[in-house]
């Protein structure tokens, strides 16, 4: 939740200028980079998991 409110926070003076569409798109983006970044680090850990055998 507080990364969250960081982001909020990082974007609220953007608002006025963007549209409710364009926040929604950057909104969609770092979610995209999130999964992503949970997968890699998820394959990480099996392969670790691998090395241990």
């Amino acid at each position: 939740m507080s990364e969250l409110s960081v982001v909020y926070a990082f974007y609220s003076p953007l608002y006025d200028e963007l549209s409710g569409a364009n926040l929604i798109i950057i909104l969609y983006a770092i979610s995209i980079n999130i999964a992503v970044l949970y997968i890699c680090y998820t394959r990480y850990q099996m392969y670790k998991e691998l090395q241990n055998y």
